[in-house]
């Protein structure tokens, strides 16, 4: 007595037989089957982008594996022009979503301007004669008569300084009628210059063209005190 053995075929073979009926490549077969699986995985990558980040991990993990398994099957019925390129293709389109992301992202970018004044790097030129019209706002102080400003005693005339060199941000400064001269500083940054030693006689200008506020003080008065005339330099 024979038997006859009954052969079931397969979902591959199936395929197969179909694709052979209607003319079908086995290579093309198979290229299409992963371009599709690459092109679905691109969706999958930039949904998963959207979840929080607690999810994305999760997510992008499901694809992966959808991904490879599309990969596996393909070759697994046969015909492909490459095999094992799962890793490699999958890697182009993780690179190409990335770039996609950044291409288009999901907020707006806005870029700040901040506008800050320049600071003076021109030196001014103060050389020259610079009257002060000021008034004394604390008791007059004897000791301002031997050093030849005797509180101008009024007159505007005898209330002026020369700025006699300078060199940089150096400057040498001479009180009407009086000698030594005295040494002063300009300050960019802070658009001042101030001359004359602390313990004698400062003054301290706002500004480097005339008029300019300025503050004339005198210091060791008798042993004390200081004594501030408050005005405005010209030329």
């Amino acid at each position: 007595m024979s038997t006859t053995r009954v052969v079931y075929p397969t979902a591959a073979m199936l395929l197969v037989s179909v694709s052979g009926a209607l003319g079908i490549d086995p290579g093309v077969r198979c290229a299409r089957t992963k371009q599709q699986a690459a092109a679905r995985k691109v969706g999958a990558n930039v949904k998963c982008s959207e979840r929080t980040s607690g999810d994305v991990q999760t997510c992008l993990a499901k694809a992966e594996q959808k991904f490879a398994a599309a990969f596996q099957k393909a070759e697994a019925i046969g015909g492909c022009a490459t095999n094992n390129d799962a890793d490699a293709i999958e890697e182009k389109v993780d690179n190409f979503v990335t770039d996609l992301l950044d291409a288009l992202p999901a907020t707006t970018t806005t870029s700040t301007t901040t506008s800050t004044m320049p600071t003076t790097t021109t030196l001014p030129n103060l050389l020259g004669r610079w009257y002060f019209d000021g008034a004394v706002t604390a008791t007059a102080c004897p000791d301002i008569n031997p050093v030849g400003y005797v509180a101008c005693a009024g007159n505007h005339a005898l209330c002026y300084f020369d700025v006699l060199t300078q060199n940089g941000t150096a400057l040498t400064v001479r009180l009407a009628q009086t000698v030594p001269d005295f040494t002063g500083t300009i300050d960019l940054d802070a658009g001042t210059w101030t001359w004359g030693p602390c313990d004698y006689g400062q003054m301290t200008v706002t500004g480097f063209a005339a008029p300019a506020p300025a503050t004339w003080t005198w210091y060791s008065c008798g042993g004390g005190g200081n004594y501030p005339f408050s005005g405005t330099v010209t030329r």
